[in-house]
């Protein structure tokens, strides 16, 4: 088993509030792997987002310790991307522009990543549209150059929350296509939240299953299925065993196969 990239010990937290104070996570612990990818699941309201801005170190944990390469998280890191719901791309720049935007913020010369953000817009298939504006992009184009822009600086973990639950289903499954395709190539490890069973199996190679508020993981499920995927293993028998297996955590029932519990891996 390689070793973790990615350790949560104990993260808990407590948002203040004059009406009483909100805990929005209690006691979260796991690891996750160099090159994983690991979806978190579960109701909304339950910390997943609060978990991936703490691990992003734009948000301090009230208790516990995160850890990226054995150094704990205390703020912002350049190894550490970020892809929100919303592209977020600057209506006034252009998709190259938008891409290398992260640079210009850490005060590095745009020219010098130039190259770099050229190959990935090839990458996605955006080379064609560098000097486009945002709104000449469908959604999911400028999700992929949200992407791109989160690669900019080449970070070890890439975090995404919800990235494409804006998105139209047949644009989503393409974009779950594309991102595979594209992790595939860079195998970052990847850290994915979001509402759809579906989509965390047919991405990952772990799912961890949130309990309601305040949010700590109450399953952990190992998905199995062969790699590379195609949209056709949605209708094998494992998927949609898979699937049900979610299905029943998310809704409180009794835990699956003994085999698929257990503690986060090291």
């Amino acid at each position: 088993m390689p070793s973790a990239v990615l350790s949560i010990q104990g993260i808990g937290k407590v948002y203040p509030s004059r009406r009483g104070d909100v805990e929005a996570l209690g006691d979260v612990s796991l690891a996750v792997a160099a090159g994983e990818f690991v979806s978190l699941l579960g109701p909304s309201g339950c910390g997943k987002s609060t978990l991936l801005h703490m691990v992003a170190g734009v948000l301090a944990p009230s208790v516990g310790r995160i850890a990226v390469g054995g150094g704990a998280v205390t703020g912002p890191r350049r190894d550490i991307g970020m892809v929100f719901q919303a592209p977020l791309l600057l209506p006034w720049r252009t998709i190259l522009s938008n891409v290398l935007f992260p640079v210009e913020v850490q005060r590095g010369r745009a020219a010098d990543h130039a190259k770099r953000a050229m190959d990935l817009l090839a990458t996605v298939g955006l080379e064609g549209f560098a000097h486009h504006l945002p709104r000449e992009l469908s959604g999911g184009m400028r999700q992929r150059a949200a992407i791109c822009r989160a690669l900019i600086h080449d970070p070890t973990i890439l975090l995404m929350d919800e990235p494409f639950g804006a998105l139209d289903a047949l644009t989503r499954d393409e974009m779950n296509l594309e991102l595979l395709r594209v992790w595939g190539e860079f195998r970052k490890t990847v850290l994915f939240v979001t509402h759809s069973i579906r989509e965390a199996v047919f991405l990952s190679d772990r799912v961890l299953v949130f309990s309601r508020r305040p949010g700590t993981i109450v399953k952990e499920l190992a998905v199995g299925l062969p790699r590379p995927r195609s949209l056709e293993i949605e209708e094998t028998p494992e998927f949609n065993r898979l699937c049900a297996e979610l299905r029943a955590a998310l809704r409180g029932s009794p835990p699956g196969p003994a085999a698929l519990w257990g503690g986060a891996r090291a």
